[in-house]
Parts: C-alpha cells; structure tokens; sequence
C-alpha cells in the first residue's frame, strides 16, 4: 500500500499536517491568551482535543510505511529460509 506512495504524499502526512495543525493551534491559543479571555476558554477549544488523534493517525502512517518497507525488504529473505 504505502510502497507506492510518492515520495511527497508521504511528507505530507507525516510532517506538513501536523505542522499547519501545530501553528493553527498555538495561534489560538495565543489570541485565547492576548484577548484575555478566562482560563476555562482553554478547555473549550476543540482543536486542543483533536490534535492527539490527528498526530496519531500521522505516527500510524509514518509506522504502517515502515513496516511495509521493512516487510517488502525481508519477506524474500523469508521464504528462502523456509523452503530450504
């Protein structure tokens, strides 16, 4: 699956999204903080909630592109070692 993925589509997902999604974030948070805006306006932002699964679903693509390297590489190796 991820063997054949351009070299860009893969930078993508694993850096540029969790890049914008980091300066998008800590841009509110900021103006949360220059508007002077009470503490509990913190637990309100949903983006502060969403960036776990959204860094999660970039580490599992950065993780499921190794593996299936990893696999491509040694699955030949595999299989001589077991019929012989």
């Amino acid at each position: 699956m991820f063997l054949k993925a351009k070299h860009w589509q893969l930078f993508v997902f694993i850096l540029v999204i969790p890049f914008l999604l980091q300066i998008v974030m800590m841009g509110r948070l900021f103006s949360t903080f220059a508007t002077n805006a009470p503490p509990e306006a913190l637990l309100n932002m949903s983006s502060i909630s969403l960036y776990p699964i959204f860094t999660s679903v970039s580490l599992m693509v950065l993780f499921a592109w190794i593996w299936s390297i990893g696999i491509w590489f040694i699955q030949p190796k595999i299989n001589k070692i077991v019929t012989s």
